[in-house]
């Protein structure tokens, strides 16, 4: 059945050609950049989890952490929250923090890597390292740890 309105609707799965299309412009681009920002700089909040392959974003903490990422003006808590919720197909879990039980929204690593590939932000073969890597036990390029025997 086909129902005429303002808006054009394909079923389907999501392409990397689509996300690229999702996440290029607006503010879902903007948080995308903002996030590969933070994965080039390998930057640590608990607002911001990064690991398995999985940028897990809490709202209010990209916000806060929105000046030191981006060049662009923070935007508003509601608009934050629905490109977070598009760009995670609404995928969340809650964690717990310093400051108590907060929501997370999944975004895929892929698309920040592919963000941050189309924009030449940062060396995106360390990025996926560490996107990939163990949180608990990664070690950033060029520290040096000690061996003991």
């Amino acid at each position: 059945m086909v129902q005429r309105g303002s808006r054009f609707l394909v079923e389907g799965e999501l392409s990397a050609w689509h996300r690229d299309l999702m996440g290029s412009s607006g503010l879902q681009g903007a948080v995308l950049a903002a996030l590969a920002h933070y994965l080039q700089r390998q930057d640590y909040d608990e607002g911001i989890q990064v690991g398995g392959g999985t940028v897990s974003v809490n709202a209010p903490a990209i916000r806060r952490l929105w000046g030191s990422l981006t060049q662009d003006q923070t935007p508003k808590e509601m608009s934050t929250v629905k490109a977070l919720k598009t760009l995670s197909n609404g995928k969340t879990v809650r964690r717990n923090t310093s400051t108590g039980r907060l929501r997370f929204y999944q975004v895929s690593g892929e698309d920040v890597l592919r963000t941050a590939e189309n924009l030449q932000i940062g060396d995106t073969d360390i990025m996926r390292d560490y996107l990939y890597s163990d949180p608990d036990n990664y070690q950033p390029p060029g520290v040096l740890h000690a061996v003991t025997s």
